[in-house]
């Protein structure tokens, strides 16, 4: 039975730059670059979906979740392979990073989304908690529309009539003053 691999697809990709690249000296295992891409890889993939569906918070709960599973399960786990461990292991090294190093603008926003959870929490209002949580449909479709450009209005028809034009006033010099003296 073959072994559980989280990386085992970045293999023949690693091979296949291993022949073509020059040798650079001790090389690092082929196992040991699938374990470190793939790993980080799974993290990457894991932000970017967070970040398009949910809101900072949500990010930072299931990040730490993730990482603390991940880091947990590849120490203590005796029943899985070395490598399995060692994926596990990198994806959640990755994932309590992002954690612990947020952007001043990520604590900015997880602020207001800790605000929004506890006033919703309080109120026993769902709405305040998913808005404190997931993005809403609007965020998601402006996100969309930054994604695939701007948009051009295509004219169809005649063009339409240009607005009329004022004639160009030329300004006049002032009537002269005339001074009477007593």
């Amino acid at each position: 039975m073959p072994e559980l691999s989280l990386t085992s697809w970045l293999d023949p990709i690693i091979e296949f730059f291993d022949k073509t690249a020059p040798p650079a000296g001790e090389a690092v295992p082929r196992e040991s670059r699938a374990i470190g891409l793939g790993g980080e890889a799974l993290g990457v993939g894991e932000e970017a979906i967070l970040d398009f569906l949910g809101t900072g918070l949500l990010g930072k709960i299931v990040q730490c979740v993730t990482g603390a599973g991940c880091i947990l399960g590849a120490t203590f786990s005796k029943d899985i392979s070395r490598r399995l461990k060692n994926e596990l292991y990198v994806w959640g090294v990755h994932s309590i990073s992002r954690v612990i190093d947020p952007k001043p603008s990520d604590i900015l926003e997880l602020r207001m989304d800790i605000d929004k959870l506890v006033a919703g929490l309080k109120l026993r209002d769902a709405g305040r908690i998913t808005d404190a949580l997931l993005r809403s449909p609007e965020e998601l479709k402006a996100m969309i529309a930054t994604l695939t450009g701007p948009r051009y209005a295509v004219p169809t028809g005649a063009p339409p009539a240009a607005p009329p034009t004022a004639p160009p006033t030329v300004p006049t010099p002032p009537a002269p003053v005339k001074q009477f003296y007593a």
